[in-house]
């Protein structure tokens, strides 16, 4: 009975991930890039290694996103073009590896069914399928943060170097992709400050 109960906990999860990522190639390429989009395209496509770090990060102050985004991007485009599929796919990467990391987060805080629930949940939510859908770090930002708070939990759990070295490692990348997380950061550090 319970390695049943534990196969259609497993086949559940592939089912949330499988929805996730059917929802998210859905109509990928059918809208225009966006002004956004269009944004990332220029600056990532212009982006010349190392020279432009300086400017990118005068626009991380102005408009939000630090350059390891459009870095990454900059290589990506290279190696797959500018079409609004190639653009946003690497955001579908990331919202799909969010589904898995918010199962693993919610299990770890409540158990397995709240964990499938979340996982579901953040499958399907409209505002995280349109990130994933986007050609900006919105996806990649959100999947960094949920990583951020899985590893601080286990390095909690553990309190070893390498958990927090991982934890450290999540959080410096969330901040190096948008400045949007700095209050995440805070209210970690305020609750580390309490514990």
């Amino acid at each position: 009975m319970g390695y049943m109960i534990k196969e259609k906990k497993k086949f559940l999860l592939f089912f949330t991930i499988l929805l996730g990522i059917l929802l998210r190639l859905y109509l990928l390429n059918k809208e225009s890039p966006s002004l956004d989009e269009i944004a990332t395209i220029f600056h990532s496509f212009t982006f010349a290694p190392f020279k432009d770090i300086l400017s990118l990060s005068k626009y991380w102050f102005s408009v939000g996103h630090f350059p390891t985004y459009f870095i990454m991007m900059h290589y990506w485009m290279k190696l797959f073009g500018i079409t609004e599929a190639a653009v946003r796919f690497p955001s579908v990467v990331f919202g799909v590896l969010s589904i898995w990391l918010v199962f693993l987060l919610a299990k770890r805080l409540f158990d397995e069914k709240i964990g499938l629930l979340a996982g579901y949940l953040f499958a399907v939510s409209m505002i995280n399928i349109n990130y994933s859908q986007c050609g900006r770090p919105y996806s990649m930002s959100t999947c960094f943060v949920v990583l951020s708070f899985l590893t601080l939990l286990v390095a909690l759990e553990k309190n070893t170097l390498k958990p927090w070295l991982g934890y450290i490692a999540a959080t410096l990348l969330a901040l190096l992709l948008s400045a949007s997380t700095l209050p995440i950061l805070i209210c970690q550090i305020a609750f580390l400050g309490l514990s």
